[in-house]
């Protein structure tokens, strides 16, 4: 008698009897039969031959012959350990077994979860299957499979991957600021640098809380260009300050985020004269442009001084002027009209005009 037994639980998978067998003194026979090694679970099996010699009473000898291992395995592979937001990660799963089990796959970080039956023949051995899970998510990916054979056996496999969190350069740009509905022009200029391959969407939040100004858009990132969003801050008088921040933050799915902090020095009244000539002809008419680079319009008392070597005031005018504010953008310019009188000695000629020669607002 022949069994193929599990050497821990005895379960028997394969049994055969031979009856009527006949030697000859010192003669040796060899007996043949084919069988299909189907093991119900993973383990050690081994052959027990069980025999008698019915001329010496009958009684039953047994001896172990052999051992057969039989190892369900499973294993995965993705096909790269890291990934680029968007791209498709490829995880094989192999399974070396035989005979009828039951598979669930799992990638929770991707809400990847999947239930099915496998059939592997003894001709092969051998499963394999080839997952592909969008890198949709930033952060650790980690993936399992267990094989079941029954309620008892069976076998597990975990990895991992990672998808890379997406690199953005950012800056942001203003035009030149009025009060009213046309506000403060901002423009939010990004790029996404890692190489993401898919547009990333999502929100795009600005708020100023000393601007009073906290809006919300959908917004979506093109990758490998340059992305552009536009908009228009209202300013209104009752603005009590000159410094500002201004927080944005770019929320999209999957754990991708950007928060960019821009101060921003936004003055209400600021008064210059720019472009002052350093030299004037004696009797000459000084032409100067006041320009308010602030976003209010007003009314200015503006007075202009030319300083001698003697830090005495050779000349003082004063003028109210009502000025446009246009902010940092093409400034509007207001002209006031000054005459230098003819000084004494030197005499006629060309007359220096200090460095400190200055223009303020009263």
């Amino acid at each position: 008698r022949v069994v193929l037994k599990h050497s821990v639980t005895g379960v028997e998978i394969f049994s055969r009897e031979v009856d009527g067998l006949a030697f000859a003194a010192g003669e040796t026979r060899q007996i043949s039969e084919p069988f299909i090694f189907a093991p119900p679970q993973p383990g050690i099996y081994r052959f027990e031959v069980a025999y008698s010699d019915e001329t010496r009473g009958g009684e039953l000898t047994t001896m172990v012959v052999d051992y057969l291992t039989y190892r369900l395995h499973t294993a995965l592979t993705p096909d790269r350990p890291i990934y680029r937001f968007g791209e498709i990660a490829e995880v094989r799963l192999d399974i070396e077994g035989v005979g009828d089990h039951q598979v669930e796959f799992y990638c929770p970080a991707a809400g990847v979860e999947e239930f099915f039956d496998v059939a592997i023949p003894f001709d092969t051995m051998h499963y394999k299957r080839t997952f592909r899970i969008p890198a949709m998510t930033v952060g650790k990916h980690l993936i399992s499979a267990i094989v079941n054979l029954d309620d008892q056996n069976g076998d597990i496999a975990h990895n991992q991957f990672f998808v890379t969190e997406p690199v953005f350069l950012n800056r942001v740009t203003f035009g030149g600021a009025a009060a009213g509905t046309q506000g403060l022009p901002m423009t939010i200029h990004t790029r996404e640098l890692s190489g993401a391959v898919i547009p990333l969407t999502g929100t795009l939040n600005v708020a100023c809380p000393t601007l009073g100004y906290d809006s919300t858009q959908p917004a979506t990132i093109q990758p490998a260009i340059q992305n552009e969003f536009n908009l228009a801050i209202p300013l209104q008088d009752s603005i009590a300050t000159d410094y500002h921040a201004i927080d944005i933050l770019f929320t999209g799915s999957g754990g991708v985020q950007f928060p960019i902090h821009v101060p921003l020095y936004l003055p209400r009244y600021d008064i210059v004269c720019p472009d002052v000539p350093d030299r004037l002809e004696a009797g000459s008419t000084l032409r100067l442009a006041y320009r308010n680079r602030g976003w209010r319009d007003g009314m200015f008392d503006c007075t202009v001084e030319l300083i001698d070597d003697r830090n005495q005031a050779a000349l003082s005018v004063k003028r109210q002027l009502t000025i446009a504010g246009n902010g940092a953008g093409e400034l509007g310019q207001r002209w006031g009209q000054v005459h230098l009188p003819t000084p004494s000695p030197p005499g006629p000629g060309p007359v220096p005009v200090p460095n400190d020669s200055i223009c303020r607002n009263m």
